[in-house]
């Protein structure tokens, strides 16, 4: 299908969805505001927490290459390569300055002060509040502050990226939970006092597991290349050097194509398809309340395997589980998985068994404010990405967030009211976000771009996607001085340090420079020779080269793979910097005065 046509479905999903929640408007409210067991969500607490520790192990060896002014990004590129607003060379310029910064969303501490030390301790208190959320100590403010730094650390650099999108969504709406009511520090002090278990709001782990969803359907559905029709995905991602723990080409002998065929299909259709479990999910919740719900009828039919979570999250274990044996994608894997206790909103292990007990009672809300309030988020959508003018959708949604309250007064409950706002608007901005491309694709992502940025909840699902892999690729690094060539020998292929067991984040810098991140090459080149001064006593380099060396993967009878990719290995031009005369090719004064170097003269970055 093409993507006009899958546009025009998608666009009249919505307007479906649309209609059915203001006809579901009742039985929704009664879902999404019970309270349930808060065992899942400690149970998810805990494994997310380890995994954002390991992130933070990850990350650290590079703290000074990604977020330092010695790094990718020397401090007066940072506002031109960041895209920030009203940000100069030393920090806000001026009050107007400060004000859009502060509006444009994209702050962190590291924009203002960030040498090497700085980055390290910022990396570190990450891992001190990751600590804090895993043991359930302080858990909303463990949560709140671990989002500030990391998503800190991000604004600053970005090269390494792979699967943060995670732990990002899943922090913010973490926030919102009450995550620290079951297994951990928190409980256990107030167990002190009340000894009564105490049950959590729902609804945050409800949009937890639509996060989840949508993360894994975003991936099917981007994954349309002819490696993913042919079903040769897997065969040829065993291949790639970049994530293989191992040389996997006996595997592909023994078991032969098919097994890894089917195994393609299947786990492109179970991402795509994944949605359903949120189906099942619903007619759980509606049964355990009482609630009538259109197709429920299918839970006492043989069908009702179809949108039992247990099948869907089984088959997700063992993928993930396979995955992690045949390659090393890092922590975000653990990340999603952990999600997986969130989807049954029940007791540990009963995916099945939902357990919500109603909310309070509360007024309801006249039908016609409900129809009024779909009516106008539908019609400021529609004039938003017709016009282009973001205002009119945020406008809407100011409007009805007034006007609900209004009508509800005095006994509508606000804190009710702002977590049904925040569910609605984070659903429309994640689901218009991920819509299928189309004439009016980026004005609706520019449209939700200011919530997507300033929550730092923007989506990017592209593993292995549009295509599968198709070769081995890596950098090789030269360094030029006077007649000297220096070959740094960086290719990944130096050093593939098999079993690969820790997951090592240069090689995804390696991926982002020669591949996917085009952009990235310039600035590394430009690294490379603001690094040679420091570490040669302030002799700038000629010139940096950086080139892609790309072989294709070798053939199963291969006696020595690394031998093959060096007789097959070709060479394509990437940058080439000349370092005194670019304006970020030469460390400035205060760098080099930090290493005992004496400034170089006029070259010096302004």
């Amino acid at each position: 299908m093409g993507g006009t046509g899958a546009a025009w479905i998608f666009a009249g999903g919505l307007l479906v969805a649309l209609g059915w929640v203001a006809a579901r408007r009742e039985a929704l409210a009664r879902v999404l505001f019970a309270t349930v067991d808060p065992r899942p969500m400690a149970i998810f607490r805990i494994g997310f927490g380890a995994c954002l520790l390991a992130l933070v192990w990850e990350t650290a060896p590079l703290s000074e290459y990604l977020f330092s002014d010695e790094g990718l990004l020397p401090r007066a590129a940072v506002a031109e390569a960041r895209g920030v607003q009203g940000l100069g060379p030393g920090g806000p310029e001026g009050l107007l300055g400060g004000l859009r910064y502060l509006v444009d969303g994209r702050w962190s501490l590291l924009h203002l002060y960030d040498p090497p030390w700085f980055a390290r301790a910022h990396v570190v208190a990450l891992g001190i509040a990751a600590l804090a959320l895993t043991l359930g100590w302080r858990t909303r403010t463990a949560t709140v502050i671990a989002w500030l730094l990391l998503v800190g650390l991000l604004r600053r650099g970005d090269a390494h990226w792979g699967g943060e999108q995670v732990f990002t969504g899943f922090l913010f709406v973490s926030m919102f939970a009450d995550g620290g009511a079951a297994y951990g520090v928190d409980a256990w002090r107030r167990r002190a006092a009340f000894p009564e278990p105490r049950r959590i709001p729902a609804w945050p782990q409800a949009l937890l597991a639509l996060q989840l969803a949508v993360a894994y359907a975003a991936n099917g559905w981007a994954k349309t290349g002819p490696t993913w029709m042919s079903g040769d995905t897997l065969g040829l991602a065993v291949q790639l050097d970049r994530y293989a723990r191992i040389d996997w080409h006996w595997l592909l002998a023994l078991v032969g194509p098919w097994p890894l065929r089917l195994a393609t299909w299947g786990v492109l259709w179970w991402e795509r398809l994944f949605p359903i479990v949120l189906v099942g999910l619903w007619w759980r919740a509606c049964a355990a309340l009482g609630v009538p719900s259109l197709g429920s009828g299918v839970l006492r039919t043989r069908a009702a395997w179809l949108v039992d979570p247990r099948p869907w999250l089984g088959f997700g274990l063992i993928f993930h589980g396979i995955a992690m044996v045949l390659f090393e994608f890092g922590a975000f894997v653990g990340a999603t998985v952990s999600a997986y206790a969130l989807c049954g909103l029940a007791a540990p292990w009963t995916t099945t068994r939902l357990d919500p007990a109603p909310p309070a009672a509360a007024p309801s809300l006249p039908a016609a404010a409900w129809f009024a309030a779909v009516a106008i988020i539908g019609a400021v959508g529609l004039v938003s990405i017709a016009t282009g003018v973001v205002a009119w959708w945020y406008g809407g949604w100011a409007a009805v967030a007034v006007g609900l309250f209004v009508v509800g007064r005095p006994a509508l409950r606000p804190r009710r009211l702002a977590a049904g706002l925040l569910v609605a608007h984070h659903t429309c901005a994640l689901l218009l976000w991920q819509s299928p491309t189309s004439p009016w694709r980026d004005r609706a992502r520019a449209m939700v771009e200011p919530w997507m940025e300033r929550t730092y909840t923007r989506q990017l699902w592209s593993m292995f996607a549009p295509n599968g892999p198709t070769r081995d690729q890596t950098v090789r690094t030269t360094v030029v001085v006077g007649g000297a060539r220096h070959d740094l020998r960086t290719e990944l292929e130096h050093d593939l340090r098999r079993p690969y067991l820790l997951h090592d984040r240069w090689r995804k810098i390696d991926e982002g420079v020669s591949g996917y991140r085009r952009g990235l090459a310039q600035w590394h080149a430009r690294w490379v020779c603001r690094r040679w001064a420091i570490d040669h006593g302030g002799e700038v380099p000629d010139r940096v080269v950086l080139e892609r060396v790309v072989a294709p993967f070798a053939p199963q009878d291969a006696p020595d793979r690394d031998a093959w990719f060096w007789a097959h290995a070709s060479i394509e031009p990437l940058v080439e910097v000349a370092c005194a005369q670019d304006p970020f090719g030469v460390p400035d004064a205060e760098v080099l005065a930090r290493h005992g170097l004496a400034p170089s003269g006029p070259t010096d970055t302004p």
